[in-house]
C-alpha cells in the first residue's frame, strides 16, 4: 500500500510518503511493516535514473521512491514500483493500492476523537496541522495497529473506503490477470483508456468516443493542493473533420498563500487519443514555449508532459489547445460524441465542466444525462469521479 500526500499532487494522487506492506492469509492480515520513502531509498542498489521531466524540474537525476508515481497510467507506475522493490529488496507483492492521507483523515472524522499517548486529536486539529507529516504518520501507525488488532469496525472502514472510492481516491492494481480486468471494470485500475460509446448514442453509426486524461503534479516543495481552487472546463468543439479542444484552467489561491511569493512549479501531463495534435499553451494569457515540453506514446495514445510556472498568490489561468481525429459524417444525424474525463485523484477544491460546441445548424437530440443548454453548446457538469457524457445529434428545424 502506497500512502500519498495529496497536498502536493502526482498523478495517482500525491507524493508517496510510505510503503506498507501487508501480508494476507485466508482472508486475515497477518503482517505488517512499514517503511518511510527514504528508507526504501536507503536499501536499493545503484541509483535509478529519474524520468527526463522529473530530473528537468526537479534538478535531481536519481528517481527517488517518493516520485515513483508521476507516470499517469497507474498499472505501468504499480509494475515499476513491483520490479523496483523486488530488485532492490527482494520484496514480491501480488498487488499495489494507493490512498491518499484524505482516507486516515475521514477515518478520524469518524472516530470523532482519538487518544494517542495523552494527545487527543479530532479532524480539526488535523486539519489545523495538514502541513504536520509527523502527525499525519502518528495517526496512521495508532490506525494501521487498531486495524490488525481488530479493534476498528468493519463498518466505519467501510464507509472511509466507499467514500474515497466514490471520489476517486483509491487506486489499485493486480498482477493476477483476471482480477487486473475486474478493477479495470470498477474503475479503481488508474489505467488511462479509450472508453466505448456510452449506450444511449451507441446506435449512431459514427459515433467519435474519445478519452482523456489531464493532470496536474506539484514539484515546489509547496503543499498547496488544498489552498488552490480549480476550476476546469473542456471544450470540446465540432469542426469539419475533426474536433477541437481546449482545456481551461482557472487558479484563485486563498488567504493561505498571500504571504508566499515563489512561483508553483508544476507539471501537466496529458493523454489523448491517437493522431491529436497539441496546440498552443498560454500561461495567464502568455504563450510558452514548446521547447520545454516532452512528447511521446502511450500504448496507442499521445502523451505530453508540459512544465508551467504560476504565481502562488494570485489568481492566474492556463490554457491548453490541441485537436483530435473525428468521422463527421456529411448526415449530421449520424453523428454522435462521447468524451471520457479521467479524474485526478486526490486533487482539491475542483469544479470541472465539459461543453460541447457545434454549429447553430445542428442541435443534440440525445444526450447521456441532463446538462445545460444555450445555443451553438451544451454543457455538462462532471462529479469529483471520471466520467463519460456525451450527445447525439439532428438538424436544427
Amino acid at each position: 500500500m502506497l500512502i500519498q500526500d495529496q497536498d502536493e499532487l502526482r498523478a495517482s494522487g500525491g507524493v508517496i510518503k510510505k510503503l506498507v506492506l501487508i501480508k494476507i492469509s485466508r482472508g486475515k492480515i497477518t503482517g505488517m511493516k512499514t517503511y518511510t520513502s527514504q528508507e526504501i531509498d536507503s536499501l536499493r542498489e545503484g541509483t535509478p535514473l529519474a524520468p527526463e521531466m522529473v530530473a528537468k524540474i526537479s534538478g535531481l537525476t536519481e528517481f527517488r521512491f517518493k516520485d515513483m508515481n508521476y507516470i499517469a497510467d497507474f498499472p505501468q507506475t504499480a509494475q515499476y514500483i513491483n520490479r523496483y522493490l523486488a530488485k532492490n529488496t527482494n520484496i514480491q507483492v501480488d498487488q499495489v493500492l494507493a490512498v491518499n492521507k484524505s482516507l486516515f483523515q475521514k477515518l478520524v472524522q469518524e472516530s470523532g476523537v482519538i487518544d494517542i499517548s495523552g494527545q487527543k486529536i479530532t479532524i480539526d486539529s488535523l486539519y489545523s496541522n495538514n502541513q504536520n507529516d509527523e502527525l499525519i504518520s502518528t495517526v496512521f501507525d495508532y490506525y494501521s495497529k487498531e486495524i490488525v488488532e481488530g479493534k476498528v469496525s468493519l463498518a466505519q472502514i467501510g464507509r472511509v473506503v466507499i467514500s474515497e472510492i466514490e471520489q476517486g481516491n483509491i487506486l489499485m492494481w493486480s498482477k493476477d490477470e483476471k482480477t487486473q480486468v475486474i478493477l479495470d471494470s470498477l474503475g479503481i485500475s488508474g489505467s488511462v483508456v479509450q472508453k466505448q460509446c456510452l449506450g444511449g448514442i451507441s446506435q449512431f453509426s459514427n459515433c467519435n468516443a474519445q478519452s482523456f486524461y489531464l493532470n496536474e503534479s506539484n514539484f515546489s516543495l509547496l503543499p498547496i493542493n488544498h489552498s488552490l481552487n480549480r476550476q476546469i472546463t473542456h471544450f470540446v468543439e465540432i469542426k469539419k473533420d475533426r474536433l477541437s479542444h481546449e482545456y481551461d484552467i482557472q487558479y484563485q489561491p486563498n488567504q493561505a498563500l498571500e504571504d508566499i511569493r515563489q512561483n508553483l512549479s508544476l507539471v501537466y501531463q496529458i493523454i489523448i487519443p491517437s493522431g491529436s495534435n497539441l496546440g498552443e499553451i498560454y500561461v495567464n494569457n502568455q504563450p510558452i514555449s514548446k521547447n520545454s515540453i516532452i512528447s511521446s506514446r502511450l500504448f496507442d495514445q499521445q502523451y505530453y508532459q508540459i512544465p508551467v510556472s504560476i504565481p502562488a498568490n494570485t489568481n492566474s489561468s492556463v490554457r491548453i489547445l490541441f485537436d483530435s481525429p473525428a468521422r463527421i459524417p456529411t448526415d449530421i444525424t449520424k453523428l454522435a460524441i462521447s468524451v471520457t474525463d479521467h479524474q485526478q485523484p486526490g486533487v482539491a477544491n475542483t469544479s470541472r465542466k465539459v461543453i460541447f460546441k457545434y454549429p447553430d445548424s445542428i442541435v443534440p437530440v440525445v444526450v447521456t444525462e441532463v446538462g445545460s443548454a444555450v445555443q451553438g453548446q451544451y454543457s455538462f457538469n462532471l462529479s469529483g469521479k471520471t466520467k463519460t457524457v456525451g450527445l447525439g445529434f439532428g438538424y436544427a428545424h
